[in-house]
């Protein structure tokens, strides 16, 4: 029968052509062969782990395993075999496979919490300890996880006068608190840490207002991100900005001014610099009704030549908006095309709940209301990820179906604190009196599919 760290030997054939001959490894050997495993961030965010990946991030935790076989308190063998399972946790939640996650959420725990238990001063067992907690519904368990992965990060740059990949981790642990907050309906709290959080990291007030109207949201205090979105737009420098138009144009929708929103949205799409879809479907839908005719023809206009941005779901999407095919073709078609994409690791992009908000809307256009009103709530139903903004619609025209047909307005996971995020939050780096060195946060800017700012914050680690 082969031994741990024979069998570890032959996971390392497996990922870099080390024979049997070569001689048994040492546990470090182990760790550094097992990180090879795991998948390198390319630039494209995903919800899902590609099959390929899925089965090396396995071997890679039989790898740690068989390292700590052979040194059972290798630090850095338990904190690598914790970040693994939490990698295979989040693939499988997203895959709707709860009882796998936990499982996997589980073993992390228990590898990270020895880690820290032989030495409480790391801060990156600290870190990755409180997204686990954070999984698993504890957020007083995240929260003490990530202030002490600060503390012991700050306690670590002072020692050794160099920021370097400390600063990152300190970061990631200081984002992440507001949102923990949130998921623990500490509004206030979130509020205030994200002040103190874009004092320190964002040189304009645009991330702190975005933030903040995320927050608002989430507590249903609409009237409070309306002021969150027309402060953005009182400000000289964010005038042309399209994206902060459509924010606000659509937060009026919500609060029933379709006036309102009809001149924001209008406002949105005079100041594109490229032609997009969903600003356009925004207005299509809460339009006044003299100002529906137009954004009808404009709408319609686009889609008879969409650029090369929009893709095939977005122009399908659009196109049945308008009339073509039927919700239950559509519906299914949005099955498809999640599945597609869960296949091929691709972020999801919560198709479904967008998929039912609009057919929702068809069959209440067709006088089908109890239809429509099954269909807007399954928009409402568990996201694997972030609410969609459709879902706030859904919401709104799900409540006055349920009052107008005499129903009781049922609960759903998506109430309170969970899944609303507004996507766009840009955290500009803060200018350096000098050229960034090695040590340095970068925050490298995008622009995804959809035209809205992404941002990803990085250590610089080169000259």
């Amino acid at each position: 029968m082969l031994t741990i760290p024979w069998l570890a030997l032959c996971l390392l054939s497996f990922a870099s052509g080390r024979t049997l001959q070569d001689g048994a490894p040492t546990a470090q050997e182990l760790v550094d062969q097992g990180w090879r495993l795991l998948p390198v961030y390319d630039g494209v965010p995903r919800s899902f782990l590609r099959a390929q990946e899925r089965r090396r991030v396995g071997a890679g935790v039989h790898v740690f395993e068989a390292a700590l076989a052979l040194e059972p308190e290798h630090l850095r063998a338990l904190w690598s075999a914790g970040h693994a399972h939490t990698l295979l946790a989040e693939d499988r939640r997203n895959r709707g496979e709860a009882e796998a996650a936990r499982w996997h959420d589980d073993q992390a725990l228990r590898f990270l919490t020895r880690s820290l238990e032989l030495d409480a001063s790391d801060p990156w067992s600290a870190y990755a300890r409180g997204v686990v907690h954070a999984n698993l519904g504890d957020p007083a368990g995240a929260l003490d996880d990530l202030d002490l992965a600060v503390e012991n990060a700050e306690r670590r740059i002072a020692a050794a006068g160099d920021e370097g990949s400390d600063a990152w981790l300190r970061f990631k642990a200081l984002e992440w608190r507001p949102e923990i907050l949130m998921r623990a309906g500490r509004f206030g709290e979130a509020r205030e840490t994200l002040r103190t959080f874009h004092d320190e990291f964002s040189s304009n007030e645009w991330p702190l207002y975005i933030a903040l109207a995320e927050c608002n949201g989430r507590a249903r205090e609409l009237a409070a991100m309306r002021a969150n979105y027309h402060e953005i737009l009182s400000r000289a420098e964010f005038r042309s900005d399209p994206q902060a138009y459509a924010l606000a144009g659509y937060v009026e929708g919500l609060l029933g001014d379709r006036v309102a929103a009809t001149r924001l949205l209008q406002k949105s799409l005079e100041h594109e610099l490229e032609p997009g879809l969903y600003s356009r479907l925004w207005l299509w839908i809460l339009a006044t009704d003299e100002a529906r005719p137009e954004a009808e023809a404009d709408l319609r206009a686009f889609l008879e030549n969409p650029p090369a941005s929009v893709g095939e779901w977005d122009a399908a999407l659009g196109r049945f908006v308008l009339g073509e095919g039927t919700p239950e073709a559509f519906l299914a078609r949005a099955r498809t095309e999640e599945q597609r994409r869960k296949a091929e690791g691709e972020a999801l992009d919560e198709l479904l709940c967008e998929a039912s908000y609009y057919a929702g809307q068809r069959l209440e256009a067709a006088g089908e209301p109890e239809a429509a009103l099954a269909t807007y709530g399954a928009a409402l139903e568990p996201l694997p990820r972030a609410w969609k903004w459709e879902a706030a619609f859904a919401r709104a025209r799900y409540a006055a179906l349920a009052e107008r047909l005499g129903r009781a307005a049922r609960a759903f996971p998506t109430d309170g604190v969970t899944g609303w995020h507004v996507p766009g939050a840009e955290h500009p780096q803060k200018e350096l009196a000098r050229s960034p060195r090695a040590g340095d946060l970068a925050f490298v800017r995008g622009v995804n599919a959809r035209g809205q700012a992404t941002f990803e914050a990085r250590v610089v680690l080169a000259e």
